[in-house]
């Protein structure tokens, strides 16, 4: 067993007695199965007493079909309905995927979203997710083996949900879905996980209305699961992340590099020429506020050896140090950090 099976049983063979069929249906439960259906007939005149209290006390479902009834009938009919609600589910991914991928929604897909419950008032949300399994990712092994446990998790909600595999993530679209509820469906998955030396990085969307909107967010969501990463945090929210939505929000890659280049390049160019650290330590002295002390104890050199690389590092620059500029650096090293991403 896999788990999330509905089980179907004749009874026959070795369950001739109540307590062969209280074993029986405690270890379905045990497999994580979603339910049993018990055949009635020759086998098993009824359920007995033990078992339907057992089932009722751990909520475990338990059906009863008569010996006319025909298993084969029933997972036929079952069958039929599990691959056309495939069939809609393949369509709602592949309308999502289009709209991420073009940025552009088409007429037909208006039809194929209410069908499935997507509403074109509702608010959306992506969550983008990776697993690791000792720091390499398996993403994709990972959501195949457990595909069903993950649906549970991530659709369980009053509105229709999707999820789906895509460059290499996992990609959760819900509806209607505040903060609170979708940390608490990634924190159920986390602990889950955790045990087996795995673990997780989810960027999460702001929302949006509509389905037309799953490209903005789904960008939103890459900008936030990139921030999670840099950051090693197992969660981060696109609200969150502050300078970054600025830094993802420009399209020309290419002004990016420019700007890096310009702040940068000459402190670079200095550290390969004579081997020093200028561009390690002028960051340091940004990022604690131009304060040598600070600086001092990171590094363990005096401190006056601090203030004559800050001295020697404005004459590489050229220039003051005020205000603008440093906040200009800062933001050159921010986008270093980020450029792996981008």
């Amino acid at each position: 067993m896999h788990g999330n099976e509905l089980i179907f049983t004749t009874g026959i063979g070795k369950l001739d007695t109540a307590d062969r069929i209280l074993e029986f249906v405690k270890g379905l439960e045990r497999h994580n199965a979603v339910g049993v259906v018990m055949n009635l007939g020759p086998y098993i005149k009824k359920v007995p007493t033990v078992v339907i209290d057992y089932c009722e006390k751990n909520s475990f479902p338990l059906f009863t079909l008569p010996w006319e009834v025909k298993i084969i009938d029933i997972t036929y009919d079952f069958c039929r309905i599990i691959i056309e609600n495939e069939k809609s589910e393949v369509s709602v991914v592949e309308a999502f995927k289009h709209i991420i991928l073009t940025g552009e929604s088409k007429s037909e897909f208006a039809e194929t979203f209410k069908k499935m419950g997507f509403q074109p008032k509702n608010k959306y949300r992506i969550a983008l997710i990776e697993f690791f399994h000792n720091g390499k990712s398996v993403t994709e092994t990972f959501v195949n083996n457990n595909h069903m446990r993950l649906w549970k998790v991530f659709t369980k909600s009053a509105f229709s949900s999707t999820m789906f595999l895509m460059d290499k993530k996992l990609v959760v679209i819900k509806q209607n879905c505040s903060d609170t509820q979708i940390k608490r469906m990634a924190d159920t998955i986390l602990k889950s996980i955790e045990i087996g030396n795995m673990s997780m990085v989810i960027g999460i969307s702001d929302e949006e209305t509509g389905t037309e909107a799953a490209a903005e967010i789904y960008t939103e969501a890459e900008a936030a699961y990139y921030t999670a990463c840099k950051g090693n945090e197992y969660l981060t929210f696109y609200n969150d992340i502050g300078l970054n939505k600025l830094i993802f929000g420009v399209e020309d890659r290419h002004v990016l590099k420019k700007f890096i280049e310009k702040q940068l390049s000459p402190l670079t160019i200095y550290d390969s020429e004579n081997h020093t650290d200028y561009e390690v330590t002028f960051r340091d002295y940004l990022e604690s506020y131009s304060s040598v002390k600070a600086v001092s104890e990171k590094s363990g050199v005096h401190r006056n050896t601090v203030n004559y690389k800050i001295k020697q590092i404005r004459e590489i620059l050229g220039g003051e140090l005020n205000a603008e500029a440093k906040a200009e650096f800062l933001i050159a090293y921010r986008i270093k950090d980020l450029m792996s991403c981008l």
